[in-house]
């Protein structure tokens, strides 16, 4: 990195129409405001929802279990960015999606 010059590595949505279509009951969720584009302010908006908000549905106990993996992976993933770490962070890119398939999947 230079003195002027810096390097950023980013994860960022490519295609925020399909992750919508993807994890359409999570962005219904966290939408309830704002429209969300990308997934890191979901992931994060979602995580405000379930520690400040309650949550009315029948799987009480399993979402903050699948939600705490979500989290994890998003953390993981700005870790690896943050230490331009882009191998790690792409494998990390991959677990985030798994986590909210399966967040999603347990949704009502």
């Amino acid at each position: 990195m230079g003195e002027i010059l810096q390097i950023r590595v980013i994860a960022q949505t490519f295609t925020p129409e399909k992750a919508r279509k993807r994890w359409e009951k999570l962005f219904t969720l966290a939408e309830k405001q704002d429209k969300i584009e990308h997934l890191l302010p979901l992931v994060e908006r979602l995580q405000d929802i379930f520690r400040f908000e309650k949550i009315q549905t029948t799987n009480q106990q399993t979402l903050p279990k699948k939600l705490e993996a979500v989290i994890n992976a998003k953390d993981n993933l700005a870790e690896y960015l943050a230490n331009r770490n882009p191998t790690q962070a792409d494998k990390a890119s991959y677990a985030l999606e798994e986590a909210l398939d399966e967040l999603e999947h347990n949704m009502p």
